[in-house]
């Protein structure tokens, strides 16, 4: 194996698996829930397309499309408390500010899970790019759980869609 490889091994151990994200709202009465999802909200550039001599087309770009939706999964508790925290803030319908960070919040703040410099680097690093504030959210949905026998000591996921008007970097951190 070639060194390059063993690098990109070494930083980005599973590209394309599911990612842990900590969701800390203040809304919901934990303090932070630890969500589970394949993407990570991002904006995105809109464009005009504008015609020029002999009928060619340009697109350029204009102004950024901030609204959006991002879905997660979060796993409930034992007596269902996660279930019923998303609950109590859907049916409130009042705007909310999320803050994400991406990665376990409670691996990096504990000692015991630094074990090599690779990892602190690691979080520091990916706390510092890509901590944001998802601003003036509201839960849209949450999906029904399909009930599974082939591994009944899982807990149950909840799949929250979340609609938020806009995304900033986390004050503080950038």
């Amino acid at each position: 194996m070639s060194r390059k490889i063993e690098a990109f091994r070494l930083l980005v151990p599973q590209p394309l698996t599911k990612r842990d994200v900590t969701v800390i709202c203040p809304r919901i009465l934990q303090l932070a829930l630890l969500g589970q999802a394949t993407t990570f909200p991002t904006e995105e550039l809109q464009g005009v397309t504008i015609r020029i001599k002999r009928g060619h087309e340009v697109e350029l770009p204009t102004k950024f499309k901030v609204s959006g939706d991002w879905s997660f999964d979060i796993p409930d508790s034992l007596f269902t408390q996660v279930r019923l925290n998303l609950l109590t803030v859907q049916y409130k319908k009042v705007l909310f500010d999320t803050y994400l960070i991406l990665g376990n919040l409670a691996n990096s703040i504990n000692t015991n899970s630094w074990n090599s410099v690779m990892s602190v680097l690691g979080n520091a690093f990916s706390t510092l790019t890509t901590a944001q504030v998802l601003g003036k959210c509201w839960i849209r949905r949450i999906d029904p759980v399909e009930f599974n026998q082939s591994q009944p000591e899982q807990p149950i996921m909840w799949r929250v869609t979340v609609h938020y008007n806009y995304i900033k970097a986390l004050a503080g951190i950038i």
